[in-house]
This record gives C-alpha cells, structure tokens and sequence, in this order.
C-alpha cells in the first residue's frame, strides 16, 4: 500500500504541467533595471539609464487550450538617468515617473509557455509600439527556465547540462547549473545558474561601420567584440511547482578595438527581480486585461528595426520615437560648422588636448547628419559655398 502512495506521488509530480510560475496565483516582483554605456579608454564615461517598477504575474485559470499562459502587468513604472564620470557604485539617480510619451509601457502582455514549461512567446495589445515589444521581450526572455532538465524535487540534485533556448537574441547554448541552498536535504530552495554568450547566438544584432577606403593590415584581425550572460535564480519548491523568489541578471557586451589600447567601451545590463507578494489569482480581475490582448503570439527575438528616420536617413533605432524635424537639423548642424571653424581659426600653438567643449562637435556633426537626408545635407553644403569671411571659409573646408 505504502509503494503504491509513492507511486502515486511521483506518477502526480511527473505529471504536473510545468512553468515558472505556481498555477492559480498571482505575484508581485519588485524589478529593477540599469542599462549602462560606459567608455574605459581614452576617458572614464557613463551613460546611465535606470528603470524600477512592480512587475505583477496573473496566472490564466480561465484558457481552455493552455494551462501555460500568464499576464504580466509593469506598474508605478519610475525611472532614472546618470550622465558623467564612470562610477563604482550605484548612482543615485533621482528617479521621476515616466511621461506620456512611454506609457505604453504600462499595456499588460501575455507570455505563452507549452505543455513542457518552455518559452513559445509573447502576445501583446492592439498597436503596441515597436521598443515597448523590445523591452517587454527582454523580460519575458530573463523569465524562462528549462524545467524538464531542472527536476523540482525535494532535496534537489546537483546537475548541470547545455539546453537551447530562444532568447532576444535568437536561439543560444544556454549553460544550467543547479545547486540546493543547503545540502541538509530540508530545505525546498535551490539555486539554477545560467550562463550563455550573446554573441553566439542566432541573431544577435549590431550596427557596424568601416572605412571603407583604409589600407589592409599586414596583420590577422582580432575579434574585437565579447559578451557574457548570467542568471540566478533563487527559486522554492512550491508544492511541486515552481517559485521564483529571487532573480539576479548580469550581461555585458565589450567592444575593445586595438587591444583597448587608444579606446575600450561596454554596454552593461543589470537587473533584480525580488518576490514580494503571493495572493490566490481569484483575487485579482483579469477581464478587462482578457479584452485587450488581441495580437498574435509572436518569438521574443528581438524586433529589428528596418526604417529610416527618413527616407535616406540612418535606421530609426528609437521605433518612431524621435521625431525629427530637417529644417532645425540644417540650422543646427551650421552651427556646429561655425563652431568648428572658430576653433581652427584660432592660434593653437600650446600642443594640448582640446578642450570638452571642442573635442567632440565633429562627433556631433557626424550624429546630426545620421537624422538626415540627401536634400538637407545638400542644402547645408549650398549655404556654405559662397564664404563672406575667413570664418566660412573656414567651415567650407571643415565641410
């Protein structure tokens, strides 16, 4: 009788329709989110962005086809912005509610897990903006878990193996460790590690420019580029299912050209999900959010984007959100021409490095002329060919 209880026990668990998340409830994650550009050569720089919000999961009791589906709802949705010398530590950005030009962010999206808990996609609201899919994309890839190799059992086997997984940056080799909290066997936490690069996965995406007309070096070229992803996860055995009570993600991508010699950068990306409250999904009104979501199931790869600012333009990698206006572009960029003149008109006979206010304004000739397009760039060169003073002629030639 006793062998046929624990038969039954385990016959239940095997059973069980996975997921990342406990059936019938709803949760309440406290989320954080920096995404830093950073400069190491030839100067210490940030560029910070930072995000927190309450990231809630409704579990979909009411889906006759899948027992899988989970609404995830971002609210009181704060950010905050650092630009300066690179810090060490957390910057203490003040953070500000966001406008109402990104509340699209606030729109609920479903994420659609199989029978066998892994991740098949996202389902969104009726227009929903292409960098809002993006972001909420990024989170539904941190959300998922390879829980038929994992086991949820009590106590937990240490094991490691490769799965693959489709993320934002396509299909990736994705490195699982599991590990219990303590190895008493009592305690239901475990601990799942992942590790992956980036770069090799299917479609991972990035921008390149070369000069086309530079000499080939007598050398072999170097891999420039390297990027690393990790995960944590500190998750409770919930009655055989799973509980996500922490989650800690690192991922950096490194461009370090010339050995990182005369230049290094990286973009790095931090986030924390903390479990903060768990209620029976009952509780909850999920009817208007039911309405709502009427898009197709769609991959969590990244959504590339493919049109210009304008036409003959650079590609619009803000999806729409930068407006740009040709008329104050042509005003400004024979600004930054005058400004460029006036400092090679001056006397430089001290060698020293240019000050900040100079050192960069080619730079920032070369992004404003990435917003526009032919006829523009063609009307700034015909205001500048008939030089009055030593000043435009001087912009002639910077042109």
């Amino acid at each position: 009788m006793n062998a046929l209880v624990v038969l039954l026990a385990i016959l239940a668990t095997a059973f069980a329709v996975p997921a990342p998340f406990p059936h019938g409830k709803s949760l309440t994650y406290k989320y954080h989110a920096v995404v830093k550009a950073e400069t190491i050569e030839s100067t210490p720089f940030a560029s910070d962005f930072e995000i927190e919000c309450l990231l809630q999961v409704h579990h979909d009791i009411t889906n006759p086809t899948s027992k899988n589906i989970f609404y995830i709802i971002l609210t009181n949705v704060k950010y905050g912005l650092y630009n300066g010398r690179t810090l060490h530590h957390e910057s203490e950005s003040v953070m500000l509610p966001i406008d109402d030009a990104v509340k699209a962010v606030l729109n609920p999206f479903l994420v659609v897990y199989n029978e066998h808990g892994h991740l098949e996609g996202v389902q969104f609201v009726e227009n929903e903006p292409g960098w809002s899919k993006n972001l909420k994309k990024g989170i539904a890839s941190v959300l998922q878990l390879d829980l038929v190799q994992i086991h949820v059992q009590t106590p937990i086997n240490i094991h490691g193996f490769i799965s693959q997984e489709v993320t934002i940056h396509g299909t990736c080799e994705v490195a699982y460790n599991v590990l219990p909290v303590d190895h008493s066997g009592s305690n239901k936490e475990f601990v799942v590690t992942k590790l992956y690069e980036s770069k090799n996965c299917s479609h991972f995406k990035y921008y390149e420019y070369n000069h086309v007309e530079c000499d080939e070096c007598q050398i072999h070229e170097g891999d420039d580029m390297s990027t690393a992803t990790k995960r944590v996860f500190v998750i409770d055995n919930y009655d055989n299912e799973v509980l996500i009570k922490k989650l800690i993600g690192h991922s950096v991508i490194n461009y370090l050209p010339w050995l990182a010699a005369s230049e290094a950068h990286y973009l790095l990306t931090n986030q924390t999900l903390v479990l903060g409250d768990i209620v029976p999904v009952t509780d909850v009104h999920l009817s208007p959010l039911k309405r709502l979501i009427v898009t197709p199931i769609e991959k969590i790869i990244y959504d590339e984007p493919k049109t210009p600012y304008v036409p003959e333009a650079d590609i619009d990698v803000t999806h729409h959100r930068h407006v740009v206006k040709l008329d104050e572009l042509v005003v400004k960029v024979k600004k930054m021409l005058n400004e460029a003149a006036g400092y090679l008109k001056e006397s430089h006979i001290d060698k020293k490095q240019p000050d900040w206010k100079h050192d960069q304004t080619i730079n920032r000739i070369f992004h404003i002329m990435g917003f526009m397009n032919v006829a523009s760039l063609e009307k700034v060169y015909n205001e500048i060919q008939d030089p009055k003073d030593a000043t435009e002629k001087a912009m002639k030639w910077v042109n």
